[in-house]
């Protein structure tokens, strides 16, 4: 069963694996472990720092900051594969629901950036609000290798159902 960490462990974390000044979905695109799907525009991928278990994230390839900057095949490839996700997600998981959004900072910081990108998150309790989806007060979760395997594998699986 995935474990719950502190949000203090969760930063210090992310303390030791960021890099400063860089882009961290530039990074994340380029070389992560937790891809489950990838097209020519757009990769998804499982947050390595999930608030719930399940959250995962598409990413645009290019650097994009403004939805303005995007053109039509880009917002099209980055929001049918997040419809596509929350649909695997939901097949694969069984959330009571499933939240997406569009997120990201106004400059680089230690858990967000402002690259273009959409977070597709699986909701299993009942009172969870929308200000509680993100936020890290109550710890996020972590898994074994096993774990983190078997979660991609099912959401590679229903992806391509």
């Amino acid at each position: 069963m995935p474990e719950l960490v502190s949000k203090i462990l969760a930063i210090e974390r992310l303390k030791q694996e960021g890099e400063a000044g860089k882009c961290l979905m530039c990074k994340l695109n380029q070389n992560n472990d937790f891809v489950i799907f990838e097209d020519e525009h757009t990769t998804v991928f499982l947050s390595a720092y999930p608030r719930f278990w399940g959250h995962t994230i598409v990413s645009l390839k290019r650097h994009v900051e403004c939805f303005s900057d995007l053109n039509e095949e880009e917002y099209r490839f980055l929001f049918e594969n997040s419809r596509k996700v929350a649909i695997a997600i939901e097949k694969a998981l069984k959330p009571l629901r499933t939240y997406i959004a569009s997120v990201g900072a106004t400059e680089n910081k230690l858990n967000t950036c402002p690259h273009i990108h959409v977070n597709v998150l699986p909701i299993y309790e009942n009172d969870i609000k929308p200000s509680q989806v993100f936020t890290w007060e109550n710890g996020i979760y972590t898994g074994t290798e096993v774990e983190w395997g078997h979660l991609k594998t099912v959401l590679k699986s229903a992806m391509n159902a």
